[in-house]
């Protein structure tokens, strides 16, 4: 029968294990620390790995040579070295007292060892070598931890000699046994402090190689800048040291043509003229950021962007200047300037030329024209009409042009304003209708013009920028529409006491813009084909111009288009009202006739327009109570018996249709009219579903206020 022979251990296995074991205890519980802490822990475990060695290994010594309570005291100090680490790792706040307490615990051991064995034994030699021992996991840097050492140290060599006896009383040991375990002590202390120094030359080494190559790193990242790096000192200006950029940029072969020379050397003036900051010449700890004029060893020069910053390093004050070259950034930068002032001079000859040439045009173009008027006047032939006609056409044709040339000459100039006043949008819109009626009817197309019968009042706006947007796309509309109809609508979106949105919108059923177009129509001289160029004509400049002048209202100029289904161009603007006060007081308003003395409230809390109410309510002959916000309005109401109310519907405190609640809970038939200046979709409808009867909007028309009131008392007094 075969056997299987064991494998035998792996030569240096039981070393491995045992430095494998030590490692580990030495590492325990640095993970996730900082790099100051991992190094005080590991120096920490190694300390007390050596403390636990030594122990361990006096117990035992001591427990076989009767040496009891010896033993007794390495077990004691055992135990207590034990919980002196578990707490460090357990609660990571005391680490500065554990080394303490560890520290203290070593000295009490030695010195009771020296009490219970006697001077002769030699027990006090171990506490030379743990003396070394605290400059391992003391930082000398912290001057309270170094002069806690050398008390406790200081204390511990004093109670030896103070307190311990030459021979020991407390236990027994042979005279002849004292030489041999003095002998045996200065060995084991020796090995100790053998061990604790091989420990500190390795730390120490190791410090070594990370500083040298925290250096190589330093140096590396400092000669291998693209900023040429100066280190200068404060007192003198002179050049402690540089990078290798800084002496290729500066022209030199090497540090020894910089170094010990002055910076001001080196550095002329600040790019914009002035003298060197005062940060080179002066003593302070700001940093500071320039371009400034340098000079090379060979006298050329160049603008640096520079940045200066000071720091310390051995009590002696320093500046690190960087700095990059960036002549060619400059020349760029002036480059750019110099065709940024020639394009704005080029913009300016155009404009000239433009404003020349349109005067220019617009001279013989006007006599064309206003000949063509006189001649179209007169009696004319037949066979001539149609040449005055196509004479007439071509003229006006030419100064639309020469205008819209005009328009994107002052757009682009940023010279267009708005004019702003009162105009009628109803009136307006009458007045588009006007311009165009003919022309879609000798097309046969059906010509639509809605308007929202809440805007037939007048609103602040340019009417004749407007009017130039509408005449453009209804234009087009002409143009690209053979059959079908044109709808020209404007609506009242919503509105408040001090402005309208106003939607605009232009549909037709002409022949349409394919989609992949629509977002450059309006570009420039844009046309939607050649063919479209040819067959209609136009610049291209009237939809351009349209966007550019609804920009200037603060809208959009949007569309939607389908081939051969039409088009609908449409934007919506904000306009503010306009309130005619002064009309509203004259005498001549049509006259009306006088009620019978019948009572109203008038809740109204502008006090202008309550009193232009009050004075025709006063003409006639009516009994007027006055509230200036919602709460008096019920108040009052509540004190008298009243046959109408007006309520403006936005007042403080209570708004109109609070009030109204309020008052239909009192008596649900009287007749309640809105006053107000708001305007909105089904504004009629839904005031009635509010619980009013009917409403009035400011600006008012007196007429039709005293319809509203006759008709409503009229209905009381049958009643």
């Amino acid at each position: 029968m075969e056997t299987i022979p064991h494998p035998s251990p792996r030569k240096g296995s039981v070393r491995e294990s045992l430095q494998d074991f030590i490692n580990g205890f030495v590492h325990r519980g640095i993970s996730d620390r900082s790099f100051e802490e991992q190094k005080f822990i590991k120096r920490y475990n190694q300390f007390f790995l050596c403390c636990i060695l030594f122990f361990i290994s006096g117990f035992l010594f001591k427990f076989f040579n009767g040496l009891y309570l010896s033993s007794f005291v390495c077990l004691g100090s055992f135990a207590l070295a034990l919980a002196n680490y578990f707490i460090l790792h357990r609660n990571n706040q005391r680490w500065h007292l554990a080394k303490y307490v560890l520290l203290a615990l070593v000295n009490l051991a030695i010195v009771s060892l020296s009490y219970v064995e006697g001077l002769l034994s030699g027990t006090y030699v171990f506490l030379f070598p743990f003396i070394v021992s605290q400059t391992f996991i003391l930082n000398y840097e912290e001057k309270t931890a170094f002069r806690l050492s050398i008390v406790i140290s200081v204390i511990s060599i004093a109670l030896v000699f103070v307190i311990s006896p030459s021979i020991s009383n407390s236990q027994f040991l042979a005279s002849n046994n004292y030489r041999s375990l003095f002998y045996m002590n200065s060995f084991i202390a020796f090995i100790i402090s053998c061990l604790f120094a091989y420990l500190v030359i390795k730390e120490n080494k190791k410090n070594e190689l990370g500083l040298v190559q925290e250096r190589i790193f330093l140096d590396t990242i400092y000669n291998t800048s693209l900023d040429a790096v100066f280190i200068i000192d404060c007192k003198s200006l002179k050049i402690h040291d540089c990078n290798r950029q800084a002496i290729e940029l500066f022209g030199a072969s090497d540090k020894t043509e910089l170094l010990n020379t002055s910076i001001e050397t080196w550095m002329i003036d600040q790019y914009n003229g002035e003298s060197l900051p005062e940060i080179l010449t002066q003593d302070t700890r700001e940093t500071w950021k320039g371009e400034i004029q340098c000079v090379t060893k060979k006298e050329t020069r160049f603008v640096g962007s520079v940045f200066i910053a000071p720091f310390t390093n051995k009590e002696i004050e320093f500046r690190k200047i960087s700095i990059i070259d960036i002549t060619d950034y400059k020349k760029a930068e002036m480059a750019l300037i110099e065709a940024k002032e020639k394009a704005e001079e080029a913009a300016l000859s155009k404009a000239r030329f433009v404003s020349n040439m349109s005067h220019e045009l617009r001279t013989p173009l006007n006599g064309i024209i206003g000949t063509t008027n006189l001649l179209l006047q007169d009696e004319i032939f037949p066979h001539q009409q149609e040449h005055f006609d196509i004479l007439k056409f071509s003229s006006e044709h030419m100064l639309d042009l020469i205008n819209d040339v005009l328009d994107v000459n002052k757009i682009d100039a940023g010279k267009f304003e708005l004019e702003k006043r009162p105009w009628n949008i109803k009136i307006f819109a009458e007045k588009i209708e006007a311009i165009f009626h003919n022309q879609f009817a000798a097309k046969n197309i059906d010509f639509q013009v809605k308007v929202d019968h809440t805007l037939d009042r007048k609103l602040i706006f340019d009417a004749t920028r407007l009017g130039q947007v509408m005449n453009n796309l209804l234009a087009n509309a002409l143009k690209f529409t053979h059959r079908g109809n044109v709808i020209f609508e404007i609506r009242n979106l919503s509105s408040t006491s001090d402005a309208v949105m106003v939607g605009f919108s232009v549909k037709d059923s002409g022949i349409g813009i394919e989609a992949q177009k629509l977002p450059h129509i309006f570009e420039r001289f844009y046309q939607a084909d050649v063919m479209t160029t040819r067959k209609y004509g136009g610049s291209g400049l009237g939809l351009s111009i349209s966007k550019k002048l609804v920009e200037l209202f603060n809208g959009e100029l949007k569309v939607e288009s389908e081939v051969y289904k039409g088009s609908r161009f449409f934007f919506t603007l904000t306009l503010q009202n306009y309130i005619e006060k002064k009309p509203l007081l004259e005498d001549n308003i049509v006259q009306v006739p006088l009620f019978s003395s019948a009572k109203v409230l008038i809740a109204e809390d502008n006090p202008v327009n309550l009193m232009i109410a009050r004075k025709f309510l006063q003409k006639w002959n009516l009994d007027i109570s006055e509230a200036h916000d919602g709460v008096q309005a019920i108040e009052i109401f509540n004190q008298k018996k009243f046959d109408i109310l007006l309520l403006d519907l936005e007042m403080p405190e209570k708004d109109g249709y609070s009030v109204l609640e309020e008052v239909r809970r009192i008596n649900p038939t009287i007749p309640v009219i809105a006053f107000t200046a708001a305007s909105f979709e089904n504004m009629g409808f839904l005031l009635r579903e509010k619980g009013f009867n009917d409403y009035v909007q400011k600006p008012f028309k007196p007429e039709e206020l005293h319809s509203k009131i006759m008709k409503f008392l009229q209905r009381n007094n049958a009643a």
